[in-house]
């Protein structure tokens, strides 16, 4: 292969780190490289173009990991609804909090409770794909801040 037998000991280099010449080969430096001289893909890091499409790559990556599903929050509406988990996993924890009270409370005011619980677990259903956008527009917005540049569009 290109990467030489050592492939499966071969890892990116954070460009960010300051103790790294970032053209010149790692070798002893880096003990994944084993005393070998690295690839030139692997040791430099290009012009700023380059660093700020890692950065983006990496914010693509970062916001693929953490996007909420809208099939995983459907599931959990379907079977976990009444205790409000659907809401947990999007990230409204003050709803789904008033949703768990409800279960668990709604029996004293003559079940009156349990009703508005049943209602309002069928309007989350027309509502869950709105609430999954905006969670994950808001994740978006957050990771693009961390990383200082502007936003990837979804």
């Amino acid at each position: 292969s290109a990467l030489g037998q050592n492939a499966a000991f071969v890892r990116p280099v954070d460009v960010r780190r300051s103790e790294v010449d970032l053209g010149a080969p790692l070798g002893e430096r880096d003990p994944l490289c084993f005393g070998k001289t690295a690839p030139i893909w692997y040791t430099r890091a290009g012009n700023a173009k380059e660093t700020d499409v890692d950065q983006n790559l990496r914010t693509q990556l970062q916001y693929d990991a953490r996007k909420k599903s809208v099939a995983a929050a459907y599931i959990l509406w379907l079977f976990l609804g009444s205790f409000g988990a659907h809401r947990f996993y999007l990230g409204r924890t003050g709803s789904g909090a008033a949703q768990l009270a409800l279960l668990l409370l709604g029996w004293i005011p003559f079940f009156l409770g349990w009703f508005v619980l049943s209602v309002w677990w069928l309007v989350d259903a027309f509502l869950i794909p709105g609430q999954a956008e905006q969670s994950n527009l808001q994740t978006l917005d957050r990771l693009s801040s961390e990383a200082s540049l502007p936003a990837i569009p979804a």
